[in-house]
């Protein structure tokens, strides 16, 4: 059984010390908690009109807390990188339980039980793009919940569904399609190595 954080949906005047404070990675409040607004609300994302998408590789950020090896390059390796919105997808190496943070702001669009991907997370984000993170041993997040880049626990790392060992399968689409975007270009992401 997973531990779920729920969502808060309105400005904050203070913080409840009697619940659990989510941090992020650097001990930070994360999430709407953080967001200490005097008299005013969350702010809404702006989104890309249908169809419309755009990709900044310096809006994001890598998911995990440290550096870990690259196992699987896009355009290598099993029948799972090869087409779809896999063909740019990268494993990472990490093991299992270490934590997975968003890459940056957006909106759950699913999270539960895909097949082979095993638990999977994905996150729409007002780019027009999607973020897939595969083979998670747990989320702590729901469908439809906001989330924020390198801020939010999205969940662990795990070997759930079709693996050969624990790692984290991270791929990023074009919303509503199945065409890839390479993830190479975003800061910390390179051939050999993934970078906090």
């Amino acid at each position: 059984m997973s531990t779920k954080f729920a969502p808060q949906t309105e400005a904050v005047d203070e913080v409840d010390t009697q619940q659990a404070t989510p941090m992020d990675r650097r001990g930070f409040l994360r999430g709407a908690a953080a967001l200490v607004v005097a008299g005013g609300g969350l702010a809404a994302a702006t989104a890309q009109p249908a169809g419309a998408w755009s990709f900044n590789p310096g809006s994001y950020v890598t998911p995990l807390t440290r550096a870990y090896p690259v196992t699987q390059w896009y355009g290598s390796g099993t029948y799972s990188h090869r087409s779809g919105e896999n063909a740019k997808a990268i494993d990472i190496g990490s093991g299992s339980g270490k934590p997975v943070y968003a890459p940056k702001d957006g909106v759950i669009a699913f999270e539960g039980w895909e097949g082979v991907g095993g638990i999977v997370c994905r996150i729409n984000h007002a780019d027009g793009l999607q973020t897939i993170f595969a083979h998670l041993s747990q989320t702590v997040v729901d469908t439809g919940w906001r989330v924020y880049g390198n801020r939010t626990l999205i969940g662990y790392t795990g070997a759930t569904g079709s693996v050969t060992a624990a790692h984290l399968h991270w791929a990023l689409k074009i919303q509503g399609t199945s065409t890839a975007i390479a993830l190479d270009s975003i800061p910390g992401v390179t051939r050999w190595t993934i970078y906090p």
